[in-house]
C-alpha cells in the first residue's frame, strides 16, 4: 500500500521550536490529509472578507496582503481560531466533553458577520461529516449529535482540534499546521483576486511563517474556559461621552459598532475610528479608552470571555 510505503520512509522524530515531538507516521499523514486543499470542505469557495478588502483597495499587492493576513492572525479571527483549536485539543486529550461543548458553543458565537457564520459552519459541517465517515471517532460522533440536538453550528477549529488530539498529534505540530492551512487558502484567494503571480503567492506564505508561529502564543490569553462565560452586552456612548482607560488582560473582547463612529485610543499613542458595521478586538495588557466625538449616540455590542466571580 502507498500509505505503508510512505510511512516506513518517515522518521519518528520531528523538531519544532527547539522541542522534539514524536509523531506516529500515520498520524502525520492523516493531519496532512485533513489540511490538504483536496479535503472536501469547500474552502476554495470562500475569501474570508478578502474579496471586499481587494474591492475597497485595502489589499492591492503582496505587501498589503501579508499585512492584512498578519493582522488577522494577531488580532482577528485567526487568533480566535488558534484559541479554540488549542482548547478543543486539550478537551480531546482529557476526554472532557462538557468543556468541549462549551468551547464549541463559544466558537459558534464568535463570528462577526452572517457571511463568516456561513463560511465557518459550512466548512466545519463538511469536515465533521467527512471525518466521521472516513476516520470514525466516538468523540466526534458525540460532538456531532450534541451540536445537532442543541442547534449549535460546528466550528472548524474545534472539529480539527479535538480530532488531532484523538489521533495523538501534539498541539505544537497540529496548531501551526492548521493556521498555515488557513493562511495558505487565503493567499490562494489573494493570488486570484488581486491578482498576484504564483511565485508572489508563495513569497506571501513564506513571509507569514513567523506570524503563524507567533500566533500560537496568543492561546495563552486565557488559561482555560473553566469558570468562564460568554457575555454579550449592548452599550450606548452619548455624544462627547467616553469609556475610561482600561485593558482586557485575561478578558478578550470583540466590539461591534452598531451605529455611529467610535474613536479608540491606545496608551501607545495610536488612534483608530470604527464606524457602523465595523468590528475590533481588544486583549492583553495594552490599555485603551473610547470616545464618541460625533453628534449622535454610538451603539456598540461587546462580546467577551468573562471569568465568573
Amino acid at each position: 500500500m502507498v500509505t505503508t510505503t510512505i510511512a516506513t520512509m518517515m522518521t519518528m522524530g520531528m523538531i519544532m521550536s527547539d522541542t522534539q515531538c514524536c509523531v506516529p507516521p500515520l498520524a502525520l499523514l492523516r493531519l496532512q490529509s485533513w489540511l490538504s486543499p483536496a479535503f472536501p470542505i469547500g474552502s476554495y469557495s470562500y475569501s474570508h472578507g478578502l474579496e471586499w478588502a481587494v474591492e475597497a483597495g485595502h489589499i492591492h499587492d503582496r505587501k498589503s496582503l501579508v499585512d492584512w493576513l498578519e493582522a488577522d492572525l494577531c488580532y482577528g479571527s485567526g487568533r480566535n481560531e488558534a484559541i479554540f483549536f488549542s482548547e478543543a485539543w486539550r478537551c480531546g486529550v482529557d476526554d472532557d466533553r462538557a468543556t468541549l461543548f462549551e468551547i464549541a458553543e463559544l466558537a459558534a458565537a464568535c463570528r462577526g458577520t452572517s457571511e463568516l457564520v456561513l463560511e465557518s459552519s459550512q466548512q466545519a459541517a463538511a469536515c465533521l461529516a467527512t471525518l466521521r465517515q472516513v476516520w470514525p471517532d466516538r468523540v466526534l460522533d458525540w460532538l456531532s449529535e450534541t451540536l445537532c440536538e442543541r442547534h449549535v453550528q460546528p466550528a472548524l477549529a474545534v472539529v480539527l482540534g479535538v480530532r488531532s488530539a484523538r489521533q495523538g498529534i501534539p498541539a505544537s505540530l497540529a496548531l501551526p499546521a492548521f493556521l498555515q492551512s488557513h493562511i495558505a487558502n487565503l493567499v490562494t484567494a489573494g493570488v486570484r483576486l488581486i491578482p498576484l503571480g504564483q511565485t508572489n503567492g508563495q513569497r506571501a506564505i513564506a513571509g507569514l511563517e513567523e506570524s503563524v508561529l507567533a500566533a500560537i502564543d496568543l492561546t495563552k490569553e486565557i488559561d482555560s474556559v473553566e469558570n468562564r462565560e460568554l457575555r454579550v452586552s449592548r452599550s450606548i456612548v452619548a455624544p462627547g461621552g467616553h469609556i475610561g482607560l482600561h485593558n482586557h488582560q485575561g478578558d478578550p473582547t470583540i466590539v461591534y459598532v452598531l451605529d455611529g463612529v467610535l474613536t479608540n485610543h491606545h496608551d501607545d499613542g495610536t488612534t483608530e475610528e470604527f464606524r457602523s458595521g465595523q468590528v475590533f478586538a481588544e486583549f492583553g495588557p495594552r490599555s485603551h479608552w473610547v470616545v464618541n466625538n460625533g453628534p449622535t449616540p454610538v451603539v456598540i455590542i461587546a462580546a467577551n470571555i468573562h471569568r465568573r466571580e
